[in-house]
Protein backbone atom coordinates (compact mmCIF):
# COMPACT_ATOMS: atom_id res chain seq x y z
CA UNK A 1 0.00 0.00 0.00
CA UNK A 2 1.66 3.60 -1.38
CA UNK A 3 2.26 5.85 2.20
CA UNK A 4 0.68 9.05 2.42
CA UNK A 5 3.74 10.94 2.25
CA UNK A 6 4.60 8.90 -1.31
CA UNK A 7 1.28 10.20 -2.59
CA UNK A 8 1.97 13.37 -1.22
CA UNK A 9 5.21 13.59 -2.97
CA UNK A 10 3.31 12.29 -6.12
CA UNK A 11 1.24 15.25 -6.37
CA UNK A 12 4.00 17.77 -5.42
CA UNK A 13 5.79 16.53 -8.38
CA UNK A 14 3.35 16.18 -10.61
CA UNK A 15 4.44 12.93 -12.29
CA UNK A 16 1.07 10.68 -11.03
CA UNK A 17 -0.44 10.70 -14.41
CA UNK A 18 1.86 12.69 -16.46
CA UNK A 19 2.43 9.93 -18.93
CA UNK A 20 -1.40 10.36 -20.00
CA UNK A 21 -1.64 14.38 -19.58
CA UNK A 22 -2.77 16.08 -22.81
CA UNK A 23 -0.30 18.87 -23.34
CA UNK A 24 -1.60 21.32 -21.23
CA UNK A 25 0.56 25.16 -21.08
CA UNK A 26 0.41 28.64 -19.86
CA UNK A 27 0.72 31.20 -21.89
CA UNK A 28 1.19 35.00 -22.28
CA UNK A 29 0.14 36.30 -25.54
CA UNK A 30 0.40 39.17 -27.88
CA UNK A 31 -2.53 40.72 -27.09
CA UNK A 32 -1.91 40.92 -23.36
CA UNK A 33 -3.57 37.86 -21.98
CA UNK A 34 -2.42 35.18 -19.71
CA UNK A 35 -4.16 31.58 -19.64
CA UNK A 36 -4.22 28.45 -20.43
CA UNK A 37 -3.33 26.83 -23.94
CA UNK A 38 -4.02 23.16 -24.93
CA UNK A 39 -0.97 22.69 -27.38
CA UNK A 40 -2.68 19.69 -29.44
CA UNK A 41 -5.63 21.98 -30.68
CA UNK A 42 -4.68 25.38 -29.92
CA UNK A 43 -7.75 26.31 -27.78
CA UNK A 44 -6.94 29.10 -25.05
CA UNK A 45 -8.76 29.84 -21.82
CA UNK A 46 -8.04 33.21 -20.96
CA UNK A 47 -6.74 33.96 -17.01
CA UNK A 48 -5.98 37.38 -16.94
CA UNK A 49 -4.82 40.35 -18.63
CA UNK A 50 -0.77 41.17 -18.40
CA UNK A 51 1.47 43.96 -19.24
CA UNK A 52 3.11 44.25 -22.25
CA UNK A 53 6.22 44.28 -20.69
CA UNK A 54 6.51 41.15 -19.66
CA UNK A 55 7.66 38.13 -21.44
CA UNK A 56 8.39 34.01 -21.05
CA UNK A 57 7.26 31.84 -18.41
CA UNK A 58 9.07 29.60 -15.99
CA UNK A 59 7.71 27.97 -12.76
CA UNK A 60 8.36 29.48 -9.54
CA UNK A 61 8.60 28.52 -5.88
CA UNK A 62 4.84 28.03 -3.92
CA UNK A 63 2.81 27.17 -7.38
CA UNK A 64 3.29 30.65 -8.49
CA UNK A 65 5.02 31.08 -12.60
CA UNK A 66 8.14 33.65 -13.34
CA UNK A 67 8.22 36.17 -15.61
CA UNK A 68 10.84 38.80 -17.00
CA UNK A 69 10.32 42.57 -17.38
CA UNK A 70 11.50 44.39 -19.52
CA UNK A 71 12.71 46.89 -16.74
CA UNK A 72 14.53 43.83 -15.19
CA UNK A 73 12.31 43.13 -12.56
CA UNK A 74 11.85 39.35 -12.02
CA UNK A 75 7.80 39.17 -11.38
CA UNK A 76 5.44 36.27 -10.12
CA UNK A 77 2.44 35.45 -11.91
CA UNK A 78 -0.23 34.04 -9.57
CA UNK A 79 -1.96 31.18 -12.02
CA UNK A 80 -5.77 31.46 -11.01
CA UNK A 81 -6.00 34.99 -11.90
CA UNK A 82 -2.60 35.90 -13.76
CA UNK A 83 -1.81 38.94 -10.58
CA UNK A 84 1.71 39.80 -11.02
CA UNK A 85 4.04 40.85 -8.27
CA UNK A 86 7.43 41.90 -8.13
CA UNK A 87 10.18 39.33 -6.60
CA UNK A 88 13.22 41.71 -7.10
CA UNK A 89 15.37 43.22 -9.32
CA UNK A 90 17.71 40.92 -11.58
CA UNK A 91 20.51 44.00 -11.97
CA UNK A 92 19.75 43.36 -15.95
CA UNK A 93 19.48 46.81 -16.94
CA UNK A 94 16.34 48.73 -18.08
CA UNK A 95 15.10 48.11 -21.67
CA UNK A 96 11.15 48.84 -21.30
CA UNK A 97 11.30 50.48 -24.93
CA UNK A 98 13.72 50.53 -27.60
CA UNK A 99 14.53 54.41 -27.17
CA UNK A 100 15.50 53.79 -23.21
CA UNK A 101 18.80 55.38 -22.36
CA UNK A 102 19.73 52.58 -20.25
CA UNK A 103 19.19 49.44 -22.92
CA UNK A 104 22.35 48.16 -24.23
CA UNK A 105 23.93 44.67 -24.10
CA UNK A 106 23.36 44.25 -20.26
CA UNK A 107 19.93 44.11 -20.83
CA UNK A 108 18.12 40.59 -20.38
CA UNK A 109 17.49 38.71 -23.69
CA UNK A 110 15.53 35.02 -22.69
CA UNK A 111 14.61 33.62 -19.76
CA UNK A 112 14.10 30.07 -18.83
CA UNK A 113 13.99 27.48 -16.40
CA UNK A 114 16.14 23.69 -15.99
CA UNK A 115 16.23 21.02 -13.71
CA UNK A 116 15.22 23.87 -10.63
CA UNK A 117 17.68 26.58 -11.37
CA UNK A 118 16.37 29.68 -13.23
CA UNK A 119 18.56 31.08 -16.46
CA UNK A 120 18.82 34.22 -18.14
CA UNK A 121 20.67 35.99 -20.98
CA UNK A 122 21.76 39.29 -22.26
CA UNK A 123 21.86 40.92 -25.19
CA UNK A 124 25.48 39.91 -25.72
CA UNK A 125 24.32 36.71 -24.82
CA UNK A 126 25.99 35.59 -21.27
CA UNK A 127 24.01 33.50 -19.38
CA UNK A 128 22.95 34.44 -15.57
CA UNK A 129 21.59 31.95 -13.11
CA UNK A 130 18.62 33.73 -11.06
CA UNK A 131 17.77 33.59 -7.77
CA UNK A 132 14.30 32.60 -7.38
CA UNK A 133 13.86 34.34 -4.11
CA UNK A 134 15.47 37.88 -4.40
CA UNK A 135 15.64 38.03 -8.42
CA UNK A 136 19.46 38.58 -8.22
CA UNK A 137 21.46 37.66 -11.68
CA UNK A 138 24.46 36.01 -11.11
CA UNK A 139 27.25 35.66 -14.58
CA UNK A 140 27.78 32.06 -15.36
CA UNK A 141 29.60 32.48 -18.54
CA UNK A 142 30.00 33.54 -21.97
CA UNK A 143 27.76 31.14 -24.27
CA UNK A 144 29.58 32.30 -27.48
CA UNK A 145 26.22 32.55 -29.03
CA UNK A 146 26.13 35.91 -31.58
CA UNK A 147 25.23 39.04 -29.30
CA UNK A 148 21.61 40.35 -30.54
CA UNK A 149 22.26 43.05 -33.82
CA UNK A 150 20.53 45.14 -32.83
CA UNK A 151 17.83 46.55 -29.97
CA UNK A 152 14.93 44.60 -30.33
CA UNK A 153 11.94 46.14 -31.86
CA UNK A 154 13.91 48.91 -32.58
CA UNK A 155 12.84 50.13 -36.48
CA UNK A 156 14.99 50.53 -39.63
CA UNK A 157 14.33 53.73 -42.48
CA UNK A 158 12.65 51.29 -44.51
CA UNK A 159 10.06 50.82 -42.20
CA UNK A 160 10.76 47.45 -41.11
CA UNK A 161 11.78 46.40 -37.03
CA UNK A 162 14.28 44.28 -35.54
CA UNK A 163 13.48 41.30 -33.51
CA UNK A 164 15.30 38.31 -32.38
CA UNK A 165 14.10 34.40 -31.23
CA UNK A 166 15.77 32.76 -28.03
CA UNK A 167 14.65 30.06 -25.33
CA UNK A 168 16.66 28.56 -22.88
CA UNK A 169 14.84 25.32 -21.83
CA UNK A 170 16.03 22.01 -20.91
CA UNK A 171 14.91 18.20 -21.78
CA UNK A 172 16.70 14.60 -21.44
CA UNK A 173 19.31 16.00 -18.82
CA UNK A 174 20.67 18.44 -20.85
CA UNK A 175 20.24 22.39 -21.41
CA UNK A 176 19.30 24.23 -24.90
CA UNK A 177 18.74 27.33 -26.94
CA UNK A 178 17.95 28.31 -29.63
CA UNK A 179 18.93 31.97 -31.11
CA UNK A 180 18.06 33.69 -34.65
CA UNK A 181 17.75 37.49 -35.12
CA UNK A 182 16.58 39.69 -38.38
CA UNK A 183 13.65 42.34 -39.19
CA UNK A 184 10.20 42.26 -40.61
CA UNK A 185 8.46 44.53 -42.59
CA UNK A 186 4.71 44.94 -41.95
CA UNK A 187 3.97 47.08 -45.48
CA UNK A 188 5.63 44.09 -47.12
CA UNK A 189 5.05 40.94 -44.83
CA UNK A 190 8.79 40.10 -45.85
CA UNK A 191 11.57 38.89 -43.35
CA UNK A 192 14.67 39.71 -43.22
CA UNK A 193 17.57 37.46 -41.65
CA UNK A 194 20.49 38.62 -39.90
CA UNK A 195 21.33 35.70 -37.62
CA UNK A 196 20.65 32.31 -39.36
CA UNK A 197 18.75 30.21 -36.82
CA UNK A 198 20.90 27.43 -34.74
CA UNK A 199 20.26 25.18 -31.74
CA UNK A 200 22.73 25.00 -29.37
CA UNK A 201 23.62 23.08 -26.23
CA UNK A 202 24.58 24.40 -22.77
CA UNK A 203 27.32 23.69 -20.57
CA UNK A 204 25.85 24.36 -17.15
CA UNK A 205 29.25 24.52 -15.84
CA UNK A 206 30.77 27.22 -17.86
CA UNK A 207 27.65 28.91 -19.88
CA UNK A 208 29.19 27.66 -23.01
CA UNK A 209 26.86 26.62 -25.94
CA UNK A 210 27.83 24.39 -28.64
CA UNK A 211 26.11 24.46 -31.66
CA UNK A 212 23.83 21.26 -32.81
CA UNK A 213 21.62 22.00 -36.02
CA UNK A 214 19.97 24.63 -37.73
CA UNK A 215 16.23 25.15 -36.79
CA UNK A 216 13.75 27.01 -37.57
CA UNK A 217 13.44 30.99 -38.76
CA UNK A 218 11.05 32.36 -35.98
CA UNK A 219 10.63 30.00 -33.15
CA UNK A 220 9.30 32.43 -30.70
CA UNK A 221 8.85 30.11 -28.05
CA UNK A 222 9.76 26.95 -26.87
CA UNK A 223 9.30 24.87 -23.26
CA UNK A 224 9.57 21.67 -22.23
CA UNK A 225 5.56 19.90 -21.57
CA UNK A 226 5.24 16.36 -20.31
CA UNK A 227 9.23 15.43 -21.98
CA UNK A 228 8.14 17.05 -25.64
CA UNK A 229 10.08 20.49 -26.65
CA UNK A 230 6.98 22.68 -27.92
CA UNK A 231 6.94 26.12 -29.57
CA UNK A 232 5.40 28.76 -31.56
CA UNK A 233 6.18 30.45 -34.88
CA UNK A 234 6.25 33.27 -35.49
CA UNK A 235 6.18 33.32 -39.53
CA UNK A 236 3.64 30.31 -40.06
CA UNK A 237 1.37 31.16 -36.41
CA UNK A 238 1.68 27.41 -36.13
CA UNK A 239 2.60 25.26 -32.76
CA UNK A 240 5.36 22.73 -33.40
CA UNK A 241 7.21 19.99 -31.59
CA UNK A 242 11.03 20.39 -31.94
CA UNK A 243 13.38 17.39 -32.31
CA UNK A 244 16.53 18.60 -30.56
CA UNK A 245 18.61 16.00 -32.18
CA UNK A 246 18.21 17.62 -35.45
CA UNK A 247 16.65 20.82 -35.09
CA UNK A 248 13.79 19.64 -37.10
CA UNK A 249 10.20 20.83 -36.11
CA UNK A 250 6.81 19.22 -37.04
CA UNK A 251 3.76 21.11 -36.93
CA UNK A 252 0.61 20.35 -33.96
CA UNK A 253 -1.97 23.02 -34.61
CA UNK A 254 -2.89 26.80 -34.97
CA UNK A 255 -3.95 28.81 -32.26
CA UNK A 256 -6.39 31.69 -33.17
CA UNK A 257 -4.13 34.55 -35.01
CA UNK A 258 -6.11 37.45 -32.90
CA UNK A 259 -3.66 35.74 -29.81
CA UNK A 260 -1.13 37.19 -31.45
CA UNK A 261 2.63 36.27 -30.37
CA UNK A 262 2.83 34.01 -27.78
CA UNK A 263 5.89 35.38 -25.62
CA UNK A 264 5.46 33.05 -22.84
CA UNK A 265 4.98 29.02 -22.55
CA UNK A 266 4.88 26.91 -19.40
CA UNK A 267 3.70 23.55 -18.00
CA UNK A 268 0.79 23.24 -15.74
CA UNK A 269 2.91 20.69 -14.31
CA UNK A 270 6.21 21.90 -14.56
CA UNK A 271 9.00 18.55 -15.07
CA UNK A 272 10.41 16.92 -11.97
CA UNK A 273 13.59 18.80 -12.27
CA UNK A 274 11.57 22.18 -12.59
CA UNK A 275 9.28 21.02 -9.56
CA UNK A 276 12.02 21.75 -7.40
CA UNK A 277 11.20 25.30 -7.29
CA UNK A 278 7.88 24.30 -6.65
CA UNK A 279 8.83 21.92 -3.81
CA UNK A 280 11.02 24.87 -2.05
CA UNK A 281 6.85 26.03 -0.74
CA UNK A 282 5.55 23.01 -0.10
CA UNK A 283 8.51 21.58 2.24
CA UNK A 284 8.76 24.97 3.65
CA UNK A 285 5.04 24.63 4.29
CA UNK A 286 4.91 21.01 6.08
CA UNK A 287 8.12 22.36 8.08
CA UNK A 288 6.24 25.18 9.47
CA UNK A 289 3.03 22.95 10.31
CA UNK A 290 5.16 20.48 11.98
CA UNK A 291 6.46 23.83 14.63
CA UNK A 292 2.82 25.13 15.03
CA UNK A 293 1.41 21.24 15.99
CA UNK A 294 4.60 21.44 18.46
CA UNK A 295 3.75 24.59 19.80
CA UNK A 296 0.39 23.17 20.46
CA UNK A 297 0.16 20.16 22.02
CA UNK A 298 -2.98 19.77 22.38
CA UNK A 299 -3.37 19.78 18.21
CA UNK A 300 -4.98 23.10 18.11
CA UNK A 301 -3.71 24.99 15.64
CA UNK A 302 -2.89 28.87 15.21
CA UNK A 303 -4.91 30.47 12.91
CA UNK A 304 -3.68 34.06 13.18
Amino acid sequence: MTNRPTILLCFALGVCASAAAAPLAYVITGSQQFGEMDLATGDFSPIGSIPATNQYLAPGPNGSLLTMSFNGDLDAINPANGAISVVGNTGFADCSTPTTPTCGPNSQLSFGAFQGTLYATDFANNIYTIDPVTGQATLLGATGIPAVPAIPVSTNPDGSFNFYDENLFGVGGKLYANFDAGSFNPSTFMFTVAVSPELYEIDVNTGQATGIATTDFGLVTLANVNGTIYGFEGPTGQIVTLDVTNGSTNPISSPDPSLGLISGLAPTVPEPGSAALVLLGFFAAAARMRGTRRAHPSGATNTQ
